[in-house]
């Protein structure tokens, strides 16, 4: 699966499990997403592990209390849970639109997302 352009609005709490399923035989390739985290959710809870061995992610940026980072999800998921995901899906995708950077997807989706809004 080609995860690309997405905007989450990740709520505080303890209601916040996951946004990445790393399945078994997954391919997840993910890129240029940007994630707002709410108090108390952090960057490693981004990806949860259901069996899978890897998981692509890359120009992810990450909304935290009033700063926003480039963030390495994947890195700050292998540094708490074991066993590491590797970062080879073994593909990258040619079939796709546009692929925006992370930094324009945070001010177009909320804008141009949602019903009624496509053009």
């Amino acid at each position: 699966m080609h995860v690309y352009d997405n905007f989450y609005e990740v709520p505080g709490g303890r209601e916040y499990v996951y946004s990445w399923g790393a399945g078994v035989q997954s391919k997840i390739y993910a890129e240029n997403n940007y994630f707002h985290l709410g108090k108390g959710v952090g960057a490693d809870q981004i990806i949860y592990d259901w069996g899978g061995t890897a998981l692509h992610a890359t120009g992810t940026l990450v909304t935290s209390g009033s700063a926003t980072r480039p963030v390495d999800v994947l890195a700050a998921h292998n540094a708490t849970h074991d066993p590491d995901l590797s970062g080879d899906a073994g593909w990258t995708p040619t079939l796709h639109t546009r692929v925006d950077p992370a930094a324009v997807v945070a001010a177009t989706v909320p804008f141009l997302a949602g019903a009624g809004r496509l053009r």
